[in-house]
């Protein structure tokens, strides 16, 4: 069992994930990428009248069409969103590559004392843009959350 919220660890170690919700477990049928659509689902269902309302008021096609507006409104925060998740990847992998030349013995017995530190200021480099990126998309994730369980307006 992990629980994390390093996306990059979580992809890489996970083979399922487990949705803890309403005081229950059960296994989650997305992906990390399905959570914060999930999340945001379940806010705005929350506040969402019952659909029996919408039904007897005869607004289906117009309800589709804010729903529709609603989305292509959000399209932004949701690609900015997944954009910095591509950032996080990356960046996590870059680092990973850094830390394996880092571990190899014989990066050390060579004598080469310009490429490990050279590594080393890779290494720091790139943990500073990861952190500030997964900052980042842990604000954006908020912001988009936020904004698909807000009312709709007109």
């Amino acid at each position: 069992v992990v629980v994390s919220h390093d996306r990059y660890l979580l992809q890489s170690v996970t083979d399922r994930l487990v949705l803890v919700a309403d005081g229950r477990a059960e296994p989650f049928d997305g992906d990390l990428d399905d959570y914060p659509a999930w999340l945001a689902a379940r806010r705005q269902q929350a506040q969402r009248p019952p659909e029996r309302d919408l039904a007897t008021t005869g607004n289906r096609r117009d309800q589709r069409r804010q729903d529709a507006e609603r989305r292509r409104q959000l399209q932004p925060l949701k690609n900015r969103v997944q954009g910095l998740e591509r950032d996080v990847t990356r960046l996590s992998e870059e680092l990973a590559t850094v830390r394996t030349a880092l571990a190899d013995p014989g990066l050390y017995h060579g004598g080469d004392k310009e490429r490990v530190t050279r590594l080393l200021r890779d290494q720091g480099r790139v943990q500073q843009q990861l952190d500030e990126a997964e900052t980042a998309w842990l604000e954006a994730s908020e912001t988009y959350e936020a904004a698909c369980a807000a009312p709709a307006t007109d």
